[in-house]
């Protein structure tokens, strides 16, 4: 029986298509995952700069010390109340797990009543592709910017 007219893949030839496709694959796992660590470090850095400024607003609105400490895994608020304690807010926001956050000073940014912070501050986080991000707040208007830190 002979084969004339039929053409089929021969071993090698599936071999090098499996081949390729491996190294495509690799390559687009490698994009995939830098893109999520972008949208993390992104997502981390709107969250945290929209809790700032919620801080600030409330410490105007209610003319009243609040401060934003960080417990590890999450940001959170608190007001001073009469007895100088603080009070738990009902704000607080989680970034991802795969940015690393430090705060300074370690005891939280305590916003005051004109806007303003009690001391110059800075929230540093940086993800597992070795980007860093700062978080400088100012210490006269309690404004948050953001800036890249070279390693």
């Amino acid at each position: 029986m002979s084969r004339t007219g039929k053409r089929a893949f021969t071993l090698a030839e599936m071999l090098i298509v499996i081949a390729i496709a491996v190294v495509l694959l690799s390559i687009g796992s490698v994009f995939w995952r830098s893109a999520g660590q972008r949208a993390a470090m992104k997502g981390a850095l709107q969250g945290t700069i929209s809790l700032l400024n919620y801080a600030r607003g409330r410490a105007v609105s209610l003319a009243g010390e609040v401060r934003v400490g960080f417990n590890g895994e999450c940001f959170y608020l608190e007001r001073k109340d009469d007895d100088g304690g603080f009070i738990s807010l009902d704000r607080h926001f989680c970034p991802s797990p795969l940015v690393k956050v430090e705060i300074e000073p370690g005891d939280g940014i305590v916003y005051l009543p004109s806007g303003g912070v009690e001391e110059k501050a800075y929230i540093f986080m940086l993800d597992k592709l070795g980007r860093k991000r700062k978080i400088s707040v100012s210490e006269f208007t309690g404004k948050a910017v953001v800036s890249a830190v070279k390693n």
